[in-house]
C-alpha cells in the first residue's frame, strides 16, 4: 500500500508536470522545528486555534477545490460519501489543510483525515498549527 506521503509526493509532480511547472510554491517546506542556526528543537507555544476560526478555514479550503460540490459541503461532510473524493483529491485536499495552517500531518495520521470535521479536530488539537 502506498504512504500517504507517496501519494501527495506524486500528486505535486503530477500537478506540476500538467502545469509546466518545475516547481510551485507549495512544495516547499519551511523547517518547522529547528532555529535556522543551531539544531535546537523549538517547542510548541502550548496555543491551540479556535474551533469556529480553523472550521471556516477549513471549510475555505475544501471550497477552492474544483471538484467539491458546493452544495454538500458542511463541517460534517465525508471526502468519500458525501464529497464523491477519491483517495488522490483526499490527499490533495489534506495537502492544502497543511498549506493552510504551517502544519505538516504525518502519514499515520492523514490517512485517518476522511471528512471536513476529521481535519477540524485535528488543527484544533493540534498547538502548532497557525
Amino acid at each position: 500500500m502506498p504512504s500517504f506521503r507517496n501519494i501527495t509526493t506524486f500528486a505535486r509532480f503530477t500537478k506540476c508536470a500538467v502545469n509546466g511547472s518545475i516547481m510551485r510554491p507549495s512544495m516547499i517546506t519551511p523547517m518547522r522545528y529547528a532555529t535556522a542556526h543551531s539544531s535546537e528543537v523549538v517547542q510548541p507555544s502550548g496555543t491551540f486555534l479556535n474551533k469556529d476560526v480553523v472550521t471556516e478555514r477549513v471549510l475555505n479550503v475544501v471550497r477552492r477545490y474544483e471538484k467539491v460540490d458546493q452544495s454538500k459541503l458542511t463541517a460534517e461532510s465525508n471526502f468519500y460519501n458525501d464529497l464523491g473524493l477519491d483517495s488522490l483529491d483526499t490527499a490533495e485536499v489534506v495537502m492544502e489543510v497543511e498549506n493552510e495552517f504551517q502544519l505538516e500531518i504525518p502519514d499515520e495520521e492523514a490517512f485517518k483525515l476522511t471528512s471536513v470535521n476529521d481535519c477540524i479536530q485535528y488543527v484544533t488539537s493540534n498547538p502548532l498549527a497557525k
